[in-house]
């Protein structure tokens, strides 16, 4: 059945619903998609001309959107702004689809064509046409077209994506204001650059940028270089540690064990770790079980050394938990060297420190790394107790 764009004007709701689909899924599967792969790309399985479920049910919720506003503007009930001023686009829009000769005799499918493959540089300003041609006649409906019902509807919808990756990966969906209605916002208001530092570090990190400690922003707002950029983030990071450390966790610690799981932490590589999953990789919670067993056995290791020799340190532990804090202290971004922590302090030779660490750091990244920061800050904070009394 052949159908035509002034059939989305009609009064059969289901032949202007056929032709407003035809007329607008081509380019709304196209232009979501291309938005979910930038901003949310492990959500789109999308193979070749096929369009995913995921993509596709974003695409269909802005279509139904655009055939209600369609239908409303058929009747005369045309898009306004904020000052209530109809939007020209819609009027123009809307006149070019009523034409019998016009625009409104076009073939739904031909036209559902054109607006997938137009672009607003189709027809540049002085009506010189560059790259895939468009007439002067197309392009004036197919330029509202494209402006009202693909690109507004999908303005905000990468960020919208972004939001929702950032919530399953235990994030707030606003990172900033999480900051602003913090106790350490005060604190970081005092040091205007590790403000911006930790800012733009929490924003890179919750866009899953490639380099989150690259701050160019921070550097250039406030005329600073990189390194004291880095110095300043490292300001901040303690500031917010200090002062809230359940955001710390949300915002730093949770989003940076995620990026240093089993796929980013093999073989040691220069100051780097990186532990390949093996026969050793286990569930969390028998990765926790195990690294609680262990740092449990070596503190009663030194309860019964320290029974028979008692001038040795109360609250002192071994090399695991060293080794174990140089494991979390890399993965938040530090140039730790576990392999020459267990080195020295167990007193082993370099291929065994390797498989010791390979080991570890596999239980760490199956245990979490926010988990075993807490584990150890809590071991340190007993000892620094101890100390005390």
């Amino acid at each position: 059945m052949s159908l035509y764009l002034e059939d989305m004007l009609v009064s059969d709701d289901d032949i202007a619903a056929r032709a407003a689909h035809r007329f607008l899924s081509p380019a709304l599967h196209r232009r979501v998609r291309s938005v979910v792969r930038a901003y949310d790309p492990a959500s789109c399985h999308c193979h070749d001309s096929r369009i995913c479920a995921f993509c596709e049910a974003l695409a269909d919720d802005i279509l139904l959107t655009n055939y209600q506003r369609i239908r409303k503007a058929a009747c005369g009930d045309l898009p306004q702004t904020r000052a209530g001023e109809v939007i020209r686009e819609w009027q123009s829009m809307i006149r070019s689809l009523r034409d019998p000769a016009g625009a409104g005799a076009i073939n739904a499918d031909h036209a559902g064509g054109l607006l997938a493959a137009y672009a607003p540089s189709t027809v540049p300003a002085g009506g010189a046409r560059s790259g895939k041609t468009t007439s002067e006649e197309e392009h004036v409906w197919l330029r509202p077209a494209w402006a009202q019902l693909v690109n507004y509807p999908t303005r905000m919808l990468g960020i919208e994506l972004r939001r929702r990756a950032a919530v399953r990966r235990g994030l707030p969906a606003r990172p900033m204001r999480s900051l602003d209605a913090s106790p350490v916002a005060g604190r970081l208001r005092m040091d205007p650059v590790a403000d911006s530092a930790l800012r733009e570090f929490v924003v890179g990190l919750w866009a899953q940028v490639a380099d989150p400690y690259d701050l160019p922003e921070t550097s250039a707002t406030h005329g600073v270089s990189a390194a004291q950029a880095g110095e300043a983030l490292d300001r901040g990071r303690a500031l917010l540690r200090r002062h809230d450390l359940p955001l710390d966790t949300v915002l730093l610690a949770n989003p940076l064990a995620e990026r240093a799981g089993p796929e980013s932490l093999s073989a040691l590589d220069g100051d780097r770790l990186v532990a390949r999953p093996d026969e050793h990789c286990t569930t969390v919670e028998q990765a926790r079980a195990e690294i609680t067993a262990r740092i449990s056995g070596e503190l009663t290791g030194i309860a019964e050394s320290r029974h028979w020799n008692s001038k040795a340190p109360m609250f002192s532990h071994g090399p695991l938990v060293s080794v174990l804090r140089s494991l979390v202290d890399l993965a938040e971004g530090s140039r730790a060297d576990p392999a020459k922590v267990c080195r020295g302090m167990g007193g082993i030779g370099e291929d065994a420190a390797r498989r010791e660490v390979s080991r570890l750091a596999v239980l760490l990244s199956e245990a979490g790394i926010a988990w075993l920061d807490g584990l150890l800050t809590g071991l340190e904070r007993s000892e620094m107790c101890g100390a005390r009394g």
